[in-house]
């Protein structure tokens, strides 16, 4: 009788041991891959937000810096407009005009007999004259004034056909403001002709010190354009009413939770001849429908504005300004879609990382287990691949920034330059350069542009040497040039045409930002030495800043 073998049974339980070991290693290579994805997202958030909030502060203050600029400008332009009517009141001659015409009877008259009868004095004459050389001449669109009948008694436009003389005012709060004695100012739309702008008023006195007119003035909008020089800015009149914008289709329309927005019909058609108003088509975040991904900062995702039908969000900053004007600039974001993509690709590149590391410690792990020896063999390869990456590291001869020499490498090659100088007695120049104002450049816009500062520069320089000179980065700011078989006279052009370039104006770099040059020269004397030479430059250099910065001195 035969007796069955057991191996079926042995070889059952060993595949359901390797069964239950690769479940578990699979179920460990699920758990690891979600902890990466995790952490892969952690980490991406992480520097999206960082680098998100740097790039929306740095267009905040340069929002701000044009604002305050626009602030300064219309303060000061605001200055000059109020106290042209003043200035105009105080001339004697116009309260004796002023008496000349007999209103009291324009009431049963036309316009035209009332601006016929005022006209036929000549002492209004040479004022309607006199007020129409003004207006030429200060930049103003009308100039006029309206006498206690509240008629229009004397205007630039005296003679004209839509002459303001013998119209009864309407009175504007600006204009009863200066009947009262004070001074009035207002953006308004004109009653007569129709056009939007500046209105200004003073006060008339005679001799007697009695108030018997008010003097007003008028400046169009289209001449305040220049207030809004920069692309996305625009300035509101009291009421929230964008007046002025170098966009032109924003004209007209009104600022979210703006005051006309609160103000009857009536009202609105007293100060615009209008009534209905286009709002303002930029939208915060929880109004425009645009998904903001979770990992931008909320005080970035609050201050957020997005224009209709465009994908790219802006920031504004408002400023307020003379005559009660606001001045808002809305500064668009256009790193906003670069900074959704590296935080994307950050993600997947954490991702990969993560996984390879978690791969690398599975392989480590297992190899652990199962090959000891043949992990000390990887880890003296490891070792000895440290030492020759370390090895090549320190071979380096280029500063990783720049591209030019590094301080030892070009040290090193100048030694060897001054003696073949010597040697065979050839005329040899060296240069010390050193950017002007760099710490400042870093302060005001941050080290990333002073790190375009730094290979702007290097590139320049580079180009005005020839392949055979030397150039390279002794640290910070400060470069050194070595130009061989050159004469002081030739290597000094060369330096003024590097000064030169330098100076231009680079249109990558922010708006404002002005970059200078100032640069110390020797020529090798005989017996010179590479710390001889080093010294002198370094002395001419310290001359140059001294003269002034933004030139070259030879030493």
């Amino acid at each position: 009788m035969k007796v069955p073998a057991p191996a079926p049974a042995t070889s059952s339980h060993g595949a359901r041991l390797r069964v239950a070991r690769l479940a578990l290693w699979l179920s460990a290579a699920v758990v690891g891959v979600g902890v990466s994805w995790f952490a892969a997202s952690f980490v991406a958030d992480s520097m999206g937000a960082r680098d998100m909030q740097q790039m929306v502060d740095a267009r905040r203050q340069l929002a701000a810096q044009v604002a305050e600029g626009m602030s300064s400008q219309i303060t000061a332009d605001v200055a000059l407009l109020r106290a042209l009517p003043q200035t105009l009141a105080q001339i004697d001659a116009i309260p004796r005009a002023v008496a000349r015409v007999d209103t009291r009877r324009w009431n049963l008259m036309d316009q035209g007999s009332r601006a016929e009868e005022a006209m036929s004095h000549p002492e209004v004459v040479d004022i309607d004259a006199f007020l129409n050389a003004t207006a030429g001449n200060l930049g103003l669109d009308y100039v006029w004034v309206v006498n206690e009948h509240n008629y229009v008694v004397l205007a630039n436009n005296a003679g004209h056909p839509d002459s303001f003389v013998g119209v009864q005012s309407s009175m504007q709060p600006y204009m009863k403001e200066a009947m009262l004695g004070g001074l009035g100012e207002q953006f308004t739309v004109g009653r007569v002709t129709g056009v939007p702008g500046l209105f200004f008023a003073a006060p008339v006195y005679d001799a007697g010190g009695y108030l018997v007119a008010a003097m007003g003035t008028k400046v169009s909008l289209a001449r305040l354009q220049h207030w809004v020089s920069h692309p996305t800015s625009l300035v509101t009149d009291p009421n929230g009413l964008i007046i002025l914008s170098t966009d032109a289709s924003l004209v007209g329309k009104i600022l979210p939770d703006a005051r006309l927005q609160r103000m009857g019909a009536s009202d609105r058609y007293n100060a615009y001849q209008r009534v209905d108003f286009e709002p303002w088509p930029y939208q915060p975040t929880a109004s425009a429908h645009h998904d903001v991904p979770g990992w931008v900062p909320a005080e970035v995702r609050d201050t957020l504005a997005w224009r209709e039908g465009s994908a790219m969000p802006s920031l504004t900053v408002s400023r307020n300004a003379s005559a009660d004007l606001t001045i808002v600039v809305a500064e668009p974001l256009p790193a906003w879609g670069q900074q959704l993509a590296n935080h994307a690709r950050n993600r997947a590149i954490g991702f990969v990382l993560f996984v390879s590391v978690l791969v690398t410690f599975m392989l480590v792990a297992w190899s652990l287990v199962r090959e000891r020896q043949h992990h000390r063999v990887t880890r003296h390869l490891n070792q000895r691949l440290q030492r020759t990456n370390s090895a090549l590291a320190n071979e380096a001869h280029f500063d990783h920034l720049t591209g030019v020499l590094t301080r030892r490498r070009f040290l090193a090659l100048f030694d060897t330059v001054l003696a073949r100088s010597h040697n065979r007695a050839e005329p040899l120049v060296l240069v010390l350069a050193d950017l002007d104002h760099f710490k400042r450049i870093n302060d005001t816009w941050g080290h990333a542009v002073g790190d375009m500062a730094l290979q702007r520069f290097a590139s320049l320089a580079t180009g005005v040497l020839r392949s055979s000179d030397l150039v390279g980065r002794l640290g910070g700011e400060e470069f050194a040039m070595v130009m061989g078989r050159t004469t002081l006279e030739t290597a000094t052009e060369v330096a003024e045409r590097l000064r030169t370039a330098v100076a231009e104006t680079d249109e990558s770099f922010p708006t404002g930002l002005s970059m200078t040059v100032s640069m110390g020269m020797t020529v090798c004397r005989p017996g010179d030495t590479a710390s001889e030479m080093l010294k002198r430059a370094d002395l001419a250099l310290y001359r140059a800043k001294e003269s002034g910065r933004n030139r070259h001195v030879a030493g």
